[in-house]
């Protein structure tokens, strides 16, 4: 019986891989993951069936078991999407993006508008093009300036340092840990997909924010210093339907007192049985 966990998508010119966590009778969420991350990275598909939902992720190209696609753009995801919402069968469904999953979340609520119902998300990421670099990276903490530049700088400038940040990772991950074996499996055909999804950001992402209609709850911790408020804020700003929440219980890059219940309330919106007050 095919693991429904690891399910194959044949994409253009390679496979994406996904997961349906379920129930069946859930109403569907798309979690797009962190970056690194994959498909397993939102490690609490119970808590979201619990509520009504049903959680489905995938691999983008590179990460987990997806092929690289190099040179792809944020709005790249948009087809890689379609193909697996309609092999599931979906006619609708939520979006959540968290840090580099929050621009591909944006994408895909823009790009399939009529079957995105609500989206949210958080550790946010504003269009470096539209905000320039100065704005963008002002609230950050200095820690992010070396990165950012390297990433700025193209794929011969961040490829060493994020190899080396793997390697690191990896070696220290235990399979039998659930967090360490999300570590691994996120890299498990190497940086590539991490890589790419760093240049992602740091370019044009192919379609315009302003273009996102469904409801778009952006949740900021005045704590995150990776993807600071000012982040949030400009796409609250920006987006049409757009709500913005500041909470230091906000998931994102910040921790959080109560993570369980920051989960609850988040999904409990997109799956519609609660509104944002």
């Amino acid at each position: 019986m095919p693991n429904p966990t690891a399910q194959v998508l044949r994409s253009r010119g390679g496979s994406l891989c996904f997961a349906d966590f379920g129930p069946g009778d859930g109403y569907p969420v798309l979690f797009m993951h962190q970056s690194p991350g994959c498909r397993l990275s939102m490690r609490f598909p119970g808590q979201v069936a619990a509520l009504g939902g049903r959680l489905i992720s995938y691999d983008r190209p590179g990460c987990g078991r997806s092929t690289r696609r190099h040179g792809r753009s944020v709005a790249d995801c948009v087809p890689d999407v379609e193909g697996v919402i309609d092999a599931l069968g979906l006619a609708d469904l939520a979006v959540v993006g968290y840090s580099g999953g929050a621009p591909h979340a944006l994408a895909v609520a823009a790009g399939l508008a009529g079957r995105v119902s609500r989206v949210a998300i958080y550790g946010a990421i504003a269009p470096l093009d539209q905000l320039g670099l100065a704005e963008w990276s002002k609230e950050q903490g200095a820690d992010m300036h070396d990165f950012v530049a390297a990433v700025i700088a193209g794929e011969e400038a961040v490829t060493p340092m994020l190899v080396k940040e793997d390697a690191e990772a990896r070696a220290a991950a235990a399979p039998d840990d659930p967090v360490g074996a999300i570590i691994l499996e996120s890299t498990r055909k190497g940086a590539g997909g991490w890589i790419d999804d760093e240049l992602a950001w740091a370019i044009p992402w192919g379609f315009d924010v302003r273009d996102v209609v469904a409801p778009t709850w952006i949740w900021s911790n005045p704590n995150d210093t990776v993807t600071p408020p000012n982040h949030a804020a400009w796409l609250a700003r920006t987006i049409p339907n757009a709500f913005l929440r500041t909470s230091v219980n906000a998931l994102g890059h910040a921790a959080v007192a109560d993570p369980e219940a920051a989960r609850a309330e988040l999904y409990s919106w997109l799956i519609g049985n609660a509104d944002v007050t």
